[in-house]
Formats: structure tokens, C-alpha cells, sequence
């Protein structure tokens, strides 16, 4: 497994660990026993390291990730060249390949993210990862694509607001409604995301699948926050623009943690 160190890796592997499966994680920053490192960006490493590993299923979730740089050069040996290794590996070996894309490949101008969402992506992250959808969709392999949105959690990303406002909580600061807050989202919880990917390489599910976690306004969202973590407060309003609503369509394959139930996780 690709990005075993970051967020969605730790918890995946803690979901490989629970379901007894034996795994290898591929890391910067982790040593140690069932954990190596490689240098993702270099073909031949790549290579190297599956024929000494030689696996029975892959999971990709290696990003180079930047919203702001355009140049799709940057994010190439990563984003695009490595799936496309792993694809063709996966057919020559006829193995399983378990893929996280993201909805960045329709852009962000979008209100419902499904199969039929126009393909726009408006940053150079964003083509990227539709170039990897695609090389492993022409590899011939079987593989199941997770195309996801925000994914929060204990210790999440402070890029994504809502776990900057679970963080802040945790800490008795009370989280912000930027305008009334009535915008929708359905963010996904790091340990449904997990469990999916699990239920990808047991159920060998393959194709394109998108996965949302419940929808709820970003009011509701933080109002839960401080129910569950301050309780007697409630969020703070800000004046500023508020964005639009942005939903993902949930694949029927996944289940999903409701959100109130997923912060009572955390406490």
C-alpha cells in the first residue's frame, strides 16, 4: 500500500491490521517492521520494490497534491506514472488494484458529483488525477477507482474547514459558520473510507465509485461539533460569501457513519 503515512494510510492500515490481513506499507516517514521506503517519483524503484514485494493486491493512495500550482509537469511522476506502473502490473500479474481518485477530476464548480458530472478539472491536481483514472482504466486491470471528496476525522487535514472545527473543539474553541451556513455538503469519515477500501479488495468490486458520507448543512455540521465536544455553545457566525452546495452521490456498495454517530467516535 501507496501512502501508508498519511491520513487515510493510518487509518486503512489499522483496517488491514483489524481484518488480519498481511500487509507492506510504502513510506517516507514510517520504519520498522511490515513498512519500506521508496522513492514513488522513480520508475525503476517502483519496480524494483514489486518484484521483492511481490503482491497480491495493490492499494494506491500516493498523491503529490497542490490546489494552487497549474502545471500538470509537477504532479506527473506520482499522480500519473506510478498508477499507470501499477496498472500494468496488476494486468501482467493479474492482480487487484484498489485506486483513490478524488471528485477534483469534475473541477469545483459542480453541485452533484456522480458518473455523469462533466469531467472539468480546473487545477493541475485535478488533471492529474484524471489521467490516472484513465491509464488505469487502459491498463485492462481490475481495479475499483474510489473517486472521493473531504475526508474528515481525528487529526484530519486542516486544508478541509470541518476538521479545523473538530480540532478547534477538541480544544474548547468554538468553530466558525462563515454567512447563515445553510450550504450542504456529505464529507466522509476516514474509517468509512477504510472500511470501503477493505470491502473493495474482499468483495474484488471494480469499476468507477463515488462515496459521501451524509448530507448535512455546514450549520448542522458545527452545531453538532460543539454539541459533542462544548457542550452549551454554540458555533460562532462570521459575515463573508457563502460557497454553494456541493453533494456527492454515495455508491449503494458502502455504508456510511452518520455524522453526530462519527464525532461521538472521536470523543
Amino acid at each position: 500500500m501507496t501512502g501508508a503515512d498519511g491520513f487515510l494510510g493510518k487509518e486503512v492500515i489499522g483496517m488491514l491490521k483489524k481484518n488480519n490481513f498481511d500487509f507492506i506499507g510504502v513510506s517516507r516517514n514510517i520504519t520498522g517492521e511490515n513498512y519500506v521506503f521508496c522513492d514513488l517519483s522513480m520508475p525503476n524503484d517502483i519496480l524494483k520494490l514489486l518484484d521483492k514485494t511481490r503482491p497480491d493486491v495493490i492499494i494506491n493512495l500516493a498523491a503529490s497534491v497542490d490546489f494552487k500550482k497549474r502545471d500538470i509537469k509537477l504532479f506527473f511522476p506520482v499522480n500519473v506514472l506510478l498508477p499507470a506502473i501499477l496498472g500494468n502490473y496488476c494486468k501482467q500479474k493479474g492482480l487487484f488494484l484498489v485506486h483513490s481518485s478524488g471528485i477534483i477530476v469534475h473541477g469545483f464548480s459542480h453541485k452533484l458529483y456522480n458518473i455523469s458530472t462533466e469531467l472539468s478539472p480546473d487545477t493541475g491536481y485535478g488533471e492529474s488525477k484524471l489521467l490516472a483514472d484513465d491509464v488505469i482504466e487502459a491498463s485492462g486491470c481490475e481495479a475499483s477507482i474510489l473517486r472521493l471528496g473531504g475526508i474528515y476525522g481525528e487529526n484530519g487535514p486542516s486544508h478541509l474547514g470541518i476538521n479545523k472545527a473538530i480540532d478547534d473543539a477538541r480544544k474548547r474553541e468554538l468553530p466558525t459558520i462563515v454567512g447563515i451556513g445553510d450550504i450542504k455538503r456529505n464529507y466522509v469519515y476516514v474509517r468509512d473510507v477504510a472500511q470501503a477500501i477493505v470491502k473493495c479488495i474482499e468483495e474484488r468490486i471494480t469499476g468507477i465509485h463515488y462515496f459521501g458520507g451524509e448530507v448535512k448543512t455546514i450549520k448542522g455540521m458545527l452545531t453538532d461539533i460543539c454539541e459533542v465536544f462544548i457542550p452549551g455553545r454554540q458555533p460562532e457566525h462570521i459575515e463573508g460569501e457563502e460557497a454553494v452546495d456541493q453533494i456527492i452521490e454515495n455508491s449503494d456498495y458502502f455504508n456510511i457513519t452518520p455524522f453526530r454517530a462519527s464525532l461521538e467516535q472521536m470523543k
